[in-house]
This record gives C-alpha cells, structure tokens and sequence, in this order.
C-alpha cells in the first residue's frame, strides 16, 4: 500500500485511514488495504469476501489502538454502531500486514454490548 511507513505513528495514521475508508462506504473501498486473501479467523477470503463481513450502514469509532511498525501488527478495540445508532457492538481486532502494509491476517472478537 505505501512504502512511506516507516514508524508506529505512520502505521496508526495508516489504520486510520483504512478506518475512515470504511466508514466511507459503499463509496469508498478498501482493496488498496486489502491482501489478495485474507485469513479472517482461520478462513481464507477474498477481497470481496472481507468485504461482505462489514454490515451496510455501520460506523467505526477507535476506541484503543496499538502498533508495532516493526512486526507490521496492529491491535484495536472499535465501537460499531448500525441502525441509527440503536444497534452497538465492540470488536476487538488484531491484524497482522504483509510487505506492502496490506492486511492479511484478521483475528476479530465481537462483543454485544
């Protein structure tokens, strides 16, 4: 994605571009952050696969973020919220990015709050 990361604080600008690019959506997408596959849980998805798993309407609010530039991983705590803000729910997500500081590897807990 961009080879101009070099430090902790370029990776959080990074995750939170990807962050607001979802929030974006639909008219916005997230295959520049995107691997050709990516593991999510221990399944393998494709762009559009990943996709799919993000509910029409939802926004993301960071709640905590961690990065570590040199292991190329990322650990967040979000707080989702669909339906017009009736429907609430916390993720917390660790990422792990290839060379090209592309997601790849997803491991996600959701909790209903």
């Amino acid at each position: 994605m961009s080879s101009s990361i070099s430090t902790d604080l370029d990776l959080e600008k990074h995750y939170r571009v990807y962050i607001d690019a979802i929030n974006a959506l639909p008219g916005s997408t997230l295959d520049a952050y995107l691997a050709t596959t990516i593991v999510h849980n221990d399944r393998s998805l494709t762009k559009a696969d990943y996709h799919s798993l993000i509910v029409d309407g939802a926004r993301f609010t960071i709640v905590g973020l961690i990065v570590d530039v040199q292991k190329r991983e990322v650990a967040a705590r979000l707080s989702i919220t669909w339906n017009e803000g009736k429907t609430n729910v916390k993720e917390h997500v660790f990422y792990e990015l290839n060379e090209k500081w592309e997601i790849e590897q997803v491991w996600s807990m959701v909790e209903e709050v």
